[in-house]
C-alpha cells in the first residue's frame, strides 16, 4: 500500500510544478545543444532514450499531443521519485528500526527541495533514484547480521548509475572497494566470486554504453571520457559559474535541508560515516550546483530521521504530553516539518521562475488555437532553427535555454535564442584564443547585434521575448527600445517570472513583443 500512495503523491507533485530550475530538465527536440554534438559527446544517450521510446509509442497510437510531450517525462520521473522514497524507507527499516524509517520517510516527503527538484526530468534525478535503490540493495549482510540483499542488483544499479553520470563513480568506487574488502575478510573464494560478478555485470553495461554512443554520435567514443576531459581536465564547467570550496557546506546542504538541518546534524554526530567524503570530492570542483549533491540528500534524510527520533525521545522523557496544548510531541515534530517546508515547496514549484513555462504555454495555446504548422523534424545549430516563409518566427533575447524551447510547443516554428556554448576547444581542437559566446556579444552591444542579424525587414521575427532587465538597464534600454519602436513592435504580453531573479541577466518579468500586422498575432 505504501508504494502506490507514494506514487500518487509524487505524480501530484510532478503535475503541480509550474516553474523552471535548470535548462537540462527539458528535452528540447529540434535543438541539438552543444553537449550532444558528435564533436563533444559528453552525455549518455541512454537517459533521453527512455523518453524517445515513450514518444514513439505515443506517436504510433496518435496520442503525441503537446501536453503529452510536456508531461510524460515529468510523470515518469515522478514515479521514479516515488520509488526512491520507497527504497529509502526500505533501506532505513533494514539498517535501523521502523521508527527511524518512518521519520526518515517523513523528512524525505516533506523536504521542500525534493518536492521542487525530484520530479524534474534531470539525469541527476535519475542518479538520485538509482543511488537510493543501490543502497537499499547493498549486501549489508556481509558485515551486519541482516537479511541477505541482492548483490547482483546492487552492482547493476551502481554500473548503470556510473554510466549515466560519470561523477557517480567517484562516490561508488570506495563503497565498492569496501564491499570487496568485506568479502575478502570472509574468505578469499567469496572475494573472487564477488569480483567476478562485478566484471560480469560491468562489461555488458560498458558495451551497451559504447554501442549507444556510437549510434548517437556517429563515431566510436566514450562519453564518460569526454565528460571528464571537459569538466575535470579542461575545467569547462567553470564557464557556467564557480563557487568557493566550502559552498556545499555553507550554502548547498543547509539550503536543501532547511529546517531539517539541525536534526540531520544530531543524527550525523551519532554515527559519523564516510558521507562527508562525497561532499568533499564534489567541493573540489569549482563549478557547483544544488542538483550535483541531490543524490546524497536521501542519505541526509536518514540522518535527519535519526535526529528526529532523538528529539522525539527527548520530548517524551521531558514528561510533556502536548506541545502548544494541541499536539503530541511526535505530531508536533511532523507538523513543524510540514509547515516549515511546505510553503517554500509550493512557492518554488508554483511561483519562483515561472515565466519561461508561462511564455511557452501562451505560445503553445496560441499555436493550438490558430493552427500553427504541426511539429516536423527540425534542426538547429547555434540557437537557430531552420525556417521557411510560412513559419512563425520568434526571437528570445534571453540567456540561452531559459525556456523549455520547442518541447513545449510541438509546432514547427522558427525559434532563435542567444547561443551560449562554452569554449569547446579542449574537445574540438580549435584555437581557444578570443572565444566569446553569442550571448556575451549581444549584451556587449545589443544595437550592433540586432542590426547585423535583422537589417532585412523581411526576416524580422513575428515575436520577441525579453526580460524586463533589458529595458531597465541603462546600457541596454535605449538600443533595444529604439529597435522595437523602429520596427513597429508593441508589447502584447507581460508575464511574471520571479520576485528574486537568480541570474544577472534575468528580471522579474518577461515581456513579449509582437510585430504589428503579423499574420501570427496573439488572440
Amino acid at each position: 500500500l505504501l508504494l502506490p500512495l507514494l506514487i500518487l503523491f509524487r505524480i501530484f507533485n510532478a503535475l503541480i510544478i509550474r516553474t523552471t530550475f535548470v535548462p537540462d530538465e527539458y528535452w528540447q527536440y529540434g535543438a541539438l545543444t552543444w553537449e550532444w554534438w558528435n564533436s563533444t559527446a559528453i552525455r549518455s544517450p541512454l537517459h533521453p532514450l527512455m523518453f524517445a521510446g515513450l514518444y514513439k509509442l505515443l506517436a504510433a497510437v496518435g496520442f503525441d499531443s503537446r501536453l503529452a510531450i510536456i508531461y510524460l517525462p515529468r510523470l515518469l520521473h515522478g514515479i521514479l521519485a516515488a520509488v526512491a522514497d520507497y527504497n529509502l524507507y526500505g533501506l532505513t527499516n533494514l539498517i535501523s528500526d521502523p521508527t527511524t524509517a518512518k521519520w526518515t520517510l517523513i523528512a524525505q516527503c516533506t523536504n521542500w527541495f525534493t518536492a521542487f527538484c525530484g520530479p524534474r526530468s534531470l539525469a541527476n534525478n535519475l542518479e538520485w533514484a538509482l543511488t537510493t535503490a543501490a543502497f537499499n540493495f547493498y549486501p549489508w549482510s556481509s558485515f551486519i547480521p541482516l537479511k541477505k540483499r541482492s548483490t547482483c542488483c546492487f552492482i547493476l544499479l551502481v554500473c548503470v548509475c556510473s554510466i549515466l553520470r560519470p561523477t557517480a563513480a567517484v562516490i561508488w568506487a570506495p563503497i565498492c572497494v569496501f564491499h570487496l574488502l568485506c568479502e575478502f575478510s570472509a574468505s578469499t573464494s567469496r572475494l573472487f566470486r564477488t569480483f567476478g560478478l562485478y566484471v560480469a555485470i560491468a562489461i555488458p553495461c560498458l558495451l551497451i554504453s559504447i554501442i549507444s554512443d556510437r549510434i548517437a554520435f556517429g563515431r566510436w567514443t566514450l562519453h564518460q571520457l569526454n565528460f571528464l576531459r571537459f569538466n575535470i581536465l579542461a575545467n569547462g564547467a567553470n564557464f557556467y559559474g564557480i563557487e568557493p570550496w566550502h559552498w556545499y557546506f555553507t550554502n548547498g546542504l543547509p539550503t536543501m535541508l532547511f529546517t531539517s538541518a539541525p536534526f540531520c546534524v544530531v543524527g550525523f554526530i551519532i554515527d559519523f560515516t564516510a558521507l562527508v567524503y562525497g561532499v568533499i570530492l564534489c567541493s573540489s570542483l569549482a563549478h557547483k550546483e544544488y542538483r550535483f549533491i541531490f543524490p546524497i540528500l536521501p542519505l541526509l534524510h536518514y540522518f535527519t530521521g535519526r535526529g528526529l527520533v532523538c528529539a522525539s525521545n527527548a520530548l517524551h522523557r521531558s514528561g510533556r504530553k502536548t506541545v502548544f496544548c494541541v499536539f503530541s510531541p511526535k505530531t508536533a515534530l511532523a507538523v513543524f516539518l510540514v509547515i516549515s517546508h511546505m510553503p517554500l515547496a509550493l512557492y518554488t514549484c508554483l511561483v519562483h521562475q515561472r515565466g519561461p513555462t508561462e511564455l511557452m504555454e501562451l505560445l503553445g495555446s496560441q499555436g493550438d488555437r490558430n493552427n500553427w504548422p504541426s511539429a516536423t523534424p527540425l534542426s538547429i545549430m547555434n540557437g537557430k532553427t531552420s525556417e521557411s516563409d510560412e513559419q512563425m518566427r520568434a526571437l528570445f533575447l534571453m540567456p540561452c535555454h531559459t525556456t523549455p524551447y520547442l518541447s513545449y510547443l510541438h509546432r514547427n516554428i522558427s525559434l532563435r535564442l542567444l547561443a551560449c556554448d562554452p569554449n569547446l576547444s579542449a574537445l574540438t581542437g580549435e584555437d581557444p584564443a578570443g572565444y566569446v559566446d553569442e550571448a556575451d556579444i549581444f549584451y556587449a552591444d545589443p544595437s550592433a547585434w540586432l542590426e547585423a542579424n535583422y537589417s532585412d525587414s523581411l526576416k524580422l521575427p513575428h515575436l520577441i521575448a525579453i526580460f524586463d532587465h533589458l529595458l531597465m538597464e541603462k546600457r541596454y534600454s535605449s538600443s533595444v527600445t529604439d529597435f522595437l519602436k523602429t520596427h513597429d513592435f508593441f508589447l502584447c504580453a507581460r508575464l511574471f517570472h520571479a520576485h528574486f531573479p537568480t541570474h544577472r541577466r534575468h528580471g522579474k518579468y518577461i515581456y513579449l513583443f509582437c510585430h504589428r500586422g503579423s499574420p501570427f498575432e496573439l488572440k
